[in-house]
């Protein structure tokens, strides 16, 4: 088997998918109401007594009927300094 060696004037093609820093986070809450109309939810982080956080997204793959106030959602929080940017990608018991 042979390889083929670059020159030094070609450029790799290797590109890198992870960003220099990740501030991605992925927060457990309690699910307070659902808007079916606009697919988007309101929750309450774990440990946290008197916050809410509205018109959080819900995954399309999540079924409205799956979105009943006191479960448990998980939520992916990709910048935490827009809370606009959140996605509640899972709900549990």
């Amino acid at each position: 088997m042979t390889t083929k060696r670059k020159s030094s004037n070609q450029r790799s093609s290797v590109v890198s998918l992870r960003p220099e820093r990740s501030t991605m986070d992925i927060r457990r809450a309690a699910l307070q109401d659902y808007d079916a109309g606009t697919h988007t939810a309101t929750v309450q982080l774990d440990g946290s007594l008197a916050t809410y956080i509205d018109s959080i997204a819900v995954a399309k793959n999540i079924a409205g009927a799956e979105m009943i106030a006191g479960r448990h959602v998980l939520l992916v929080w990709p910048d935490q300094a827009n809370p606009d940017a959140a996605v509640i990608v899972a709900v549990y018991t």
